[in-house]
């Protein structure tokens, strides 16, 4: 027999924060447009149970993922491999990460400490009401074609992945549907840095039309952010605004509606659950003469771009590259004088997690992936997929060969090889292959 459970609990700052995501802008909220949640789901059967928080932030930092998972194991007895803990990565949310990469940005003010131990009050108690109160129920799968809601961010018809499995659980008793999931490889900035107000962004918004127009206002909603390290909204969206915000949430909620309507619902399903760890390559950074001409050659692509009043999208990514080549510069900084040996310390050693829910298989990867790598795992294994940001980021992304050689805002500010990438999907699937 399956039970489940499911719980949501309100995390949104009670006071004026700096909101995270994007570089060298001042950004305080100054007021909230949709509530931020700590959504949990408790899946257990055969005596075998695991458990997912999905938050609406930006990151849960490794330390602060491996303090919950340690309470969560202590108080409810789950081990620690048998939770994700994991960010949607709205940035509209508070800052709970302090990067590298950035710590010469002046306008950024350190993480609120005093946030981080809200969330470490917070979410166990999400997770206790989702044990409590799991009951009897039944598990569907299904797949959302959730074209529409973006491209991959450096070109419209690169690779990219709108094929978003959706799992959902509902009531034995009476069909109620108690909890929604969805594995999404799109970042969530349909808001840029002019918008102060404390959002979801669209996984909100799609929460919230979930609830209102297709299941129920206590059906429990969890977005999880698939391999988007290389995927946005920039080239579907005609403003930064809350209605083009709300009008992909729409795409969204209607495409995770029509997978529920065929969704195939089993009454037993087996758990299997596996993790591991793999020490990613160190990136080696250009000399400080070097990251300091690839600033000036960025700038003036941005400047030429400008003056030719090129598209919107063609600016913002000559912008973003710009933030990173600075990045860049300042890690190469770092990384002369032996500044960088900490973060690696924290961070080089990636965890793996994966769970089988009956035929769908959830890759748990920490960090910021391109798409390509998750792409690679389907093509193997097409019931897979990969949620990024899991217990913990990784200081920047992982990205592909391709992407370092072109020298664009991902690879720059990145602290690992791209051979990482190839790490991670290569473990992965000899462990996967262990499970059939």
């Amino acid at each position: 027999m399956i039970k489940a459970g499911a719980f949501a609990i309100d995390i949104t700052p009670q006071q004026s924060v700096q909101l995270a995501g994007y570089p060298f802008v001042e950004r305080k909220s100054s007021g909230v447009h949709d509530q931020l949640l700590a959504s949990a789901l408790y899946i257990e059967t055969g005596g075998t149970a695991l458990l997912f928080i999905s938050c609406d932030l930006i990151y849960i930092g490794k330390e602060t993922a491996a303090r919950i998972r340690n309470i969560l194991q202590e108080q409810y007895g789950i081990p620690q491999s048998h939770i994700m803990l994991t960010a949607t990565h709205t940035h509209s949310g508070p800052a709970t990460v302090t990067f590298i990469a950035g710590s010469h940005d002046a306008l950024l003010e350190p993480v609120d400490r005093e946030y981080l131990a809200f969330l470490e009050k917070q979410l166990p108690v999400a997770a206790g009401q989702a044990i409590r109160t799991a009951e009897a129920a039944v598990v569907g799968f299904g797949i959302a074609d959730v074209t529409g809601i973006g491209t991959n961010r450096h070109h419209p018809k690169a690779a990219a992945d709108l094929n978003a499995p959706v799992l959902l659980v509902r009531r034995k008793t009476d069909d109620f549907v108690t909890a929604c999931m969805v594995v999404c490889s799109m970042h969530p900035t349909v808001l840029h840095e002019d918008s102060t107000l404390i959002s979801g962004d669209f996984p909100g918004l799609t929460r919230m039309l979930l609830q209102q127009q297709y299941f129920s206002p206590e059906t429990v909603f969890l977005f999880q952010l698939g391999t988007a390290g290389n995927q946005s909204p920039r080239h579907v969206t005609s403003s930064n605004s809350f209605d083009e915000a709300a009008r992909l949430a729409g795409i969204l909620a209607a495409a995770i509606s029509r997978s529920a309507r065929t969704a195939r619902y089993e009454e037993a399903i087996g758990l299997k659950l596996l993790q591991d760890k793999v020490t990613l390559i160190r990136k080696r950074f250009p000399s400080q003469e070097d990251a300091a001409l690839y600033v000036t050659v960025c700038r003036k692509v941005l400047d030429t771009a400008i003056a030719e009043g090129r598209p919107v999208q063609e600016v913002r990514s000559a912008e973003v590259n710009w933030f990173g080549a600075k990045e860049m510069a300042h890690l190469s900084l770092l990384a002369a004088g032996g500044k960088l040996e900490s973060s690696y310390q924290k961070n080089e050693v990636a965890e793996i997690l994966i769970f089988k829910i009956g035929p769908l298989l959830l890759i748990g990867w920490p960090g910021e992936i391109f798409v390509e790598y998750g792409l690679e795992i389907k093509e193997d294994f097409p019931n897979a997929a990969v949620i990024t940001l899991v217990n913990g980021e990784l200081q920047g992304y992982i990205v592909t060969a391709d992407a370092a050689a072109a020298g664009v805002y991902e690879a720059s500010n990145a602290i690992f090889d791209a051979s990482s990438g190839a790490l991670l999907v290569t473990r992965t699937k000899e462990l996967i292959k262990t499970l059939e």
